[in-house]
């Protein structure tokens, strides 16, 4: 067999630095040069910028091999010779041909989402959809309401239910529908319907249950431990107070010297397993109708705006291929051009839906017979790399892909042509241990410095100034070395830190980029260009002091507002820009929003949903280690969470087999310790996550070329995040502190160089806020938690009608460990109180509890919203309410009055009010 044909059907693993994007380029090329025809060429990737590059890699390779003699064409053809046994000359004679073609024809060289667009546009009418469908983002909370109304009370009744049980918000909860809707479409097909009678396995656990508790009390040895322990009435009591010597029967504690029988426990163990296992049942079987009615709101609005956005076009192309709406036959028929040939990038990073949709391609390829020329499949990834699990990414595809045929071939690129020698093996000998099957990697290039500093003590409230001071006595080391400031990235683990070191570093470094995954709005050129509109339409001090110090003004100077005259969003934006000096992508992307906005409020809502598109700014860049996979930088510094991590669990997950047969496992602390089997697949999950924790680090170590620093940090209630790698344990260093030399090459300076300033007197800076906090009155836990309960009882039982019953039964569970009986009693029994003063109040309302904005672009919840109306139902006037739930405060009422400012911008000539609400004296005092 020729060394070609062996490689025709390829995955190759890549591990960072090791030249993917040249390997998919020079594949690409070789199938040219076996006579492959560019139409019946598929290659993916995720992102359009990645895709781009690719396009113009590939034709670059072409021109080079031909064109005149160079290194770089003798490094081409070598790569070519080696790797596909292609000799030189013939190399040379087919690549100007082969050169015209490419740039003569439309390489299919495409997204995941534009290439399932294209077959949906094909396709559309097959699965109800109008050919002229627009890509847009959709109205969530036009589709919410939607969803919601069209729960019947018995679904709506079970939809409030889990969140009292689970602790969560609608919008969690909602949040989670519809990320099981998108990434777990799959497999909420294959949920079986419930037939099991809940009630009668109850009785069955208990009358297993009575036996041993009958057993206990009889027996005159038994301690009073043991009679408590038994000491249940319902099934609920049970599990309360059995969960411990459920599981281990006999040998319980208090139940050893009872000489019980073994044979009672084991089938009480499978009677409440069966139990537990119905409840499983009963919830997915809710979680599928929960799905498929929000799905039906969404493709409502879709028929009302004719609008789909790429996750609802990747969900139609699924059904289309996968649940049978057409032969595959005609599915071929109908395309413009076989597709014979596929490229994968990135395939760790492919979801589950993903692969199942292009399965049938990959399947396609694999069954037929012919040469490489006819047909290959090429997938090129990382399994160590893998790091979007949240989004559902799924890494095991690539040890999938392996297995898909016989003839399928695994190669590893073993050289990392990124990083320095000190870097690489400093890598290899962190991960090598944590990482199974780990390759290690061989340097191409010498030298490197790495440094692991002292862990941070972070355990003081309000301490993370002292890290970002380390983290700028990095930067300054750095610049005195001869780094440029453009070169070096700081990778932080949460959007916030991003921001907060951001705004620390600003005072000292004039040119910062910082990338997060935030609204169009958090960025400071958009701030100017909304609040400068703000300040036209309305002119409130608030709003002009929060654009003088966007701009950059001393506290308490003057500011000149560009004047609203009626122009035109477009214009006005257009003005402003020029105004204020701004020239930017930003200002630009606020530009293209305001021209497309035909309302004020309409634009306010695009900006906040729309993500920055980012732009190549020269400077120091800041930016998360999600943000940063893909890139590489001369000089990095990577710090560890500042903050503590999310706690919040997963409702439910999917579980797949090597055959990608999935099931959803629904999170129950009591099946996992009574459960064996159900806790063993707990914890496949949890070693999952672990795992990604693991490939996060690994990211981040790697996307340095000559230095790389770290910075770990000792937070008050949680382990450094390197702990997990075996970097550090508590405030001890396992590594060497220090490698190598930082001996920076010199480089032409650019403008993007140090330049250090003096930053503006603040409104709201670091020194300002320390300050306060030094004078600030001691943290009292009682008082927080009575507050959050006071807040949450109202939402509940005014926002959502919720009864007291179920709310004391919510804020026993939530807040019981912090605050009385009777205090929550007091809570609860003022309820109806302020509902009756509300009404007394306010007459005809309308209740929105809990209502996010935007002001000062920093996100905002009021707690309550009346929109009273007149005896016709006409809004007559909006009342805001803020709930107290200590004594009164100045900055209470300053709140409110920000509040106010706001909503007079959404509702326009009606009456617009603020109170506070407290609740010592359920007292409304107007502001």
């Amino acid at each position: 067999m020729k060394r070609s044909e062996c490689k025709q059907f390829l995955v190759l693993e890549a591990s960072a630095g090791s030249g993917k994007t040249f390997s998919l380029a020079l594949r690409y090329v070789y199938l040219l040069l076996e006579g492959a025809k560019i139409g019946e060429i598929l290659a993916l990737t995720f992102t359009n910028k990645a895709a781009e590059e690719m396009r113009q890699r590939i034709g670059d390779f072409l021109m080079i091999l031909g064109g005149d003699h160079t290194p770089k064409q003798d490094e081409l053809l070598g790569a070519l010779e080696k790797e596909y046994g292609w000799n030189k000359k013939s190399v040379l004679t087919l690549a100007p041909m082969l050169l015209k073609n490419y740039w003569t024809q439309e390489p299919k060289i495409l997204t995941l989402d534009a290439f399932f667009n294209s077959i949906l546009k094909k396709f559309c009418w097959y699965v109800g959809v109008p050919h002229q469908f627009e890509i847009k983002d959709l109205d969530e909370e036009w589709i919410k309401e939607r969803f919601l109304s069209s729960l019947s009370a018995r679904q709506k009744d079970r939809f409030l239910s889990i969140c009292l049980q689970d602790n969560k918000r609608l919008d969690d909860l909602l949040e989670r529908v519809d990320l099981a809707r998108e990434k777990m479409v799959d497999v909420l097909g294959e949920i079986e319907e419930n037939k099991d009678d809940l009630e009668a396995l109850e009785k069955e656990a208990l009358s297993y249950a009575r036996l041993v508790q009958e057993l206990v009390k009889s027996n005159p040895a038994s301690s009073e431990s043991a009679r408590r322990a038994v000491a249940f009435e319902t099934f609920l009591e049970l599990l309360n107070k059995g969960e411990t010597w459920i599981v281990r029967g006999e040998e319980y504690q208090y139940f050893k010297k009872l000489k019980l029988d073994s044979e009672i426990f084991c089938k009480l163990r499978e009677a409440v397993i069966r139990v537990l296992t119905a409840r499983e049942r009963i919830f997915l079987n809710f979680l599928r109708e929960f799905c498929h009615l929000y799905q039906e709101a969404r493709d409502a609005y879709s028929r009302q705006k004719n609008a789909l956005n790429f996750s609802d076009v990747m969900l139609k192309v699924f059904h289309l291929l996968c649940g049978r709406h057409l032969s595959k036959e005609f599915f071929y028929f109908r395309l413009d051009a076989r597709i014979s040939h596929i490229l994968l990038d990135e395939f760790q990073d492919t979801n589950i839906v993903q692969y199942k949709i292009l399965l049938p391609l990959i399947e396609e390829i694999l069954s037929g017979t012919g040469r490489i020329g006819n047909r290959s499949f090429f997938a090129v990834g990382d399994k160590k790399q893998s790091i979007y699990q949240f989004r559902g990414g799924y890494g095991e595809l690539l040890d999938i892909a392996k297995s898909l045929s016989l003839e399928m071939r695994t190669e590893n690129l073993d050289t990392n042509y990124r990083s320095d020698s000190e870097i690489v093996h400093f890598v290899n000998e962190v991960f090598q241990t944590q990482i199974k099957d780990y390759f290690p990697q061989k340097p191409h290039h010498h030298g490197g410095y790495v440094q692991i500093l002292e862990v941070q003590d972070m355990q003081e409230e309000h301490s993370s100034w002292k890290v970002f001071a380390r983290v700028k006595e990095l930067i300054d080391d750095l610049l005195v070395h001869g780094a440029l400031l453009e070169d070096i990235a700081i990778l932080a683990f949460k959007n916030s830190d991003v921001m907060e070191l951001g705004d620390y570093l600003k005072k000292y470094f004039k040119s910062i980029v910082t990338k997060e995954s935030i609204a169009l709005s958090e960025k400071r050129d958009a701030q100017i260009l909304l609040k400068a509109l703000q300040c036209a339409l309305g002119d409130s001090e608030l709003d002009r002091l929060c654009l003088a110090k966007l701009l950059g003004k001393r506290l308490g100077e003057d500011v000149e507002i560009l004047p609203w005259r009626g122009q035109g969003l477009g214009r006005y934006i257009y003005q402003a820009i020029r105004f204020y000096g701004l020239n930017s992508q930003v200002a630009k992307q606020v530009l293209g929003i305001a021209c497309e906005s035909k309302e004020i409020k309409s634009f306010f809502e695009k900006v906040k949903a729309c993500k920055d598109s980012g732009e190549d700014q020269k400077g120091l860049k800041i930016l998360t280690i999600h943000a940063s996979k893909g890139l590489e930088f001369e000089h990095v510094i990577v710090l560890d969470r500042l903050s503590g991590s999310s706690k919040k669990g997963e409702l439910f997950w999917a579980q797949y087999d090597q055959q990608l047969h999935g099931k959803i496992l629904v999170a129950d602390a009591k099946r996992e310790k009574i459960d064996i089997n159900f806790c063993a697949e707990v914890e496949k999950e949890k070693q999952k996550k672990q795992q990604e924790k693991k490939n996060l680090l690994y990211v981040a170590l790697t996307r340095a070329c000559k230095s790389l620093s770290i910075v770990p940090v000792l937070k008050a209630r949680e382990k450094s995040e390197f702990e997990c790698i075996g970097l550090v344990q508590e405030s001890d260093v396992l590594f060497d502190r220090t490698r190598g030399v930082l001996n920076v090459a010199p480089k032409q300076k650019s403008s993007g160089r140090i330049e250090q300033f003096v930053v503006q007197e603040s409104f709201g800076c670091q020194e300002n806020f320390l300050h306060k906090e030094e004078k600030s009155e001691i943290f009292d836990l009682h008082a927080t938690k009575r507050g959050e309960a006071f807040h949450r009882g109202l939402e509940l039982f005014l926002g959502y009608g919720i009864s007291q019953e179920k709310i004391m039964c919510h804020l026993r569970n939530a807040y019981g460990a912090w605050i009385s009986q009777a205090k929550l009693q007091e809570i609860l029994d003022s309820l109806e109180t302020i509902k009756a003063l509300l009404r007394l109040n306010f007459g005809l309302t309308q209740i929105k509890s809990e209502v996010s904005f935007i002001q000062n672009f920093k996100f905002h919840r009021i707690d309550c919203l009346l929109l009273c109306l007149d005896e016709e139902k006409r809004l007559e006037r909006v009342v805001i309410l803020d709930y107290k739930s200590g004594q009164a405060k100045d900055e209470y009422r300053q709140q409110v009055q920000a509040y106010i400012e706001f909503v007079k911008m959404q509702y326009q000539n009606v009456q617009v009010e603020g109170y506070l609400l407290y609740l010592k004296h359920c007292e409304l005092v107007r502001v």
